[in-house]
């Protein structure tokens, strides 16, 4: 949940990876985690939270065009 946190004040995915990176890559190194795994789950995550981010310029811009409000997507997401 502190991904999404982070995700909404820094939509970009590099800059969420300079910030999430140094504290993500120890952690799953302690838990006997492959850094692979580490970084597929930030992955994931990341573009799971751009799918409801409404700081991620993509999404507000697809949405503009095709003429979706954002709450109509987000009850669509949350099906």
């Amino acid at each position: 949940m502190g991904h999404v946190g982070l995700h909404v004040p820094v939509p970009s995915v590099t800059g969420h990876a300079v910030l999430t990176m140094p504290v993500l890559v120890p952690v799953s190194d302690l838990l006997g985690l492959s850094r692979q795994v580490t970084v597929l789950a930030f992955q994931m995550g990341g573009g799971l939270c751009d799918l409801v981010t409404p700081t991620n310029g993509a999404l507000m811009a697809i949405l503009a065009s095709d003429g979706v409000g954002y709450e109509a997507w987000l009850g669509f997401v949350a099906k």
